[in-house]
This record gives structure tokens, C-alpha cells and sequence, in this order.
């Protein structure tokens, strides 16, 4: 493993499924918003400033 490269790269699909699945993770946080996700303001901020 001279370098840092895996000895099985060539033939791995490990990188096939990561960026399968990243793609799917990013597709799922495209579909909302920051705003969807703090919908109730009043409460993060009596958390945050605590």
C-alpha cells in the first residue's frame, strides 16, 4: 500500500455505493429548506440562549 491507496481499489465497488448514497443523502436535503427545519423559532432560541 505504497501512497495511502488501498490494495483493492481496482476492483472495489465500494466508491460506486458511497456516491450512490451520497447522492441520495443530498437529494433528500434538497427538498427542504432551512426555514422547514426551525419551524418553531421561539423554542431554539430559549435553547440556544440558555
Amino acid at each position: 500500500m505504497e501512497g495511502g491507496a488501498c490494495i483493492i481499489t481496482p476492483v472495489c465497488g465500494l466508491k460506486h455505493v458511497l456516491h450512490e448514497a451520497l447522492a441520495a443523502f443530498l437529494f433528500v436535503l434538497d427538498q427542504y429548506t432551512l426555514e422547514d427545519l426551525v419551524k418553531n423559532r421561539l423554542s431554539y432560541r430559549q435553547l440556544l440562549t440558555n
